[in-house]
């Protein structure tokens, strides 16, 4: 199934930085849930524009573990892992 968002992550020091690229212009929402489903954060939640777009997480106050992602663009949605380690 062919993806309207590409996204990819790059860690440093607890500070991730996140880079969408969109192919349509959508309503884009990105949240980040616990090990137990509870929403931690919300990082976008918004329209966007097609192209390249660059969010920051600070995940400094949230301890080691496992986490997940929900990517949500109209009618398309993505979920991922992220694993934190201090």
């Amino acid at each position: 199934m062919w993806s309207p968002i590409k996204i990819s992550h790059l860690v440093l020091y607890f500070i991730i930085l996140i880079t969408l690229t969109t192919y349509a212009s959508e309503l884009v929402t990105l949240k980040v849930y616990n090990i137990n489903g509870r929403e931690i954060s919300t990082i976008y939640k918004g329209f966007a524009e097609p192209g390249r777009h660059s969010l920051v997480f600070d995940a400094s106050n949230l301890g080691s573990g496992l986490y997940f992602y929900r990517l949500e663009n109209g009618g398309f949605s993505s979920n991922g892992k992220l694993l934190l380690l201090k």
